[in-house]
């Protein structure tokens, strides 16, 4: 359920309510709230990374 809420929130920056709804369900209000935390911190540092070219280590 997790991978479908980063799937479509990375890929459509939209979330389709079927699979907010089960996240609600599977993690609540707060466990969702912080899934989609830890995407947004991933994506903005990932966003930085490419941004400043920084290489892999």
């Amino acid at each position: 359920m997790a991978h479908d809420l980063a799937a479509a929130l990375l890929r459509t920056h939209d979330v389709p309510d079927v699979v907010y709804e089960a996240c609600l369900r599977v993690f609540g209000e707060s466990g969702t709230i912080a899934i989609l935390s830890l995407i947004a911190q991933y994506q903005m540092v990932s966003s930085l990374l490419v941004c400043f070219r920084v290489p892999a280590p």
